[in-house]
């Protein structure tokens, strides 16, 4: 493995569902031979659902285009809070001493 990481010397252009993802790694992948990765995090506006499409691009050059799966983001502006989706359980009772 390679230390310091050995990353491209341009960053590539990555969109998920038409929208920009910020690129956090680009590079060779620790552990393989000729296997480039690149980590991007998905756009809270990013739209959802089950084939979403990513695109990338570096240096001039677009890879195929590719779907993955999107599940809605959660927003502190929503008004249901984390109280709200809990699951409740009955109380347990202790026996008495």
């Amino acid at each position: 493995m390679s230390n310091p990481l050995s990353t491209t010397p341009v960053t590539p252009s990555v969109t998920i569902g038409g929208v920009p993802a910020a690129v956090s790694f680009s590079g060779l992948a620790p552990g393989f031979v000729g296997l480039h990765q690149v980590n991007v995090q998905v756009p809270s506006d990013a739209p959802a659902g089950d084939a979403v499409l990513v695109s990338l691009a570096i240096g001039g050059t677009a890879s195929n285009t590719v779907t993955i799966a999107v599940q809605q983001a959660w927003r502190t502006t929503d008004k249901a809070t984390l109280a709200d989706t809990a699951i409740t359980r009955p109380r347990a009772t202790l026996p008495q001493l």
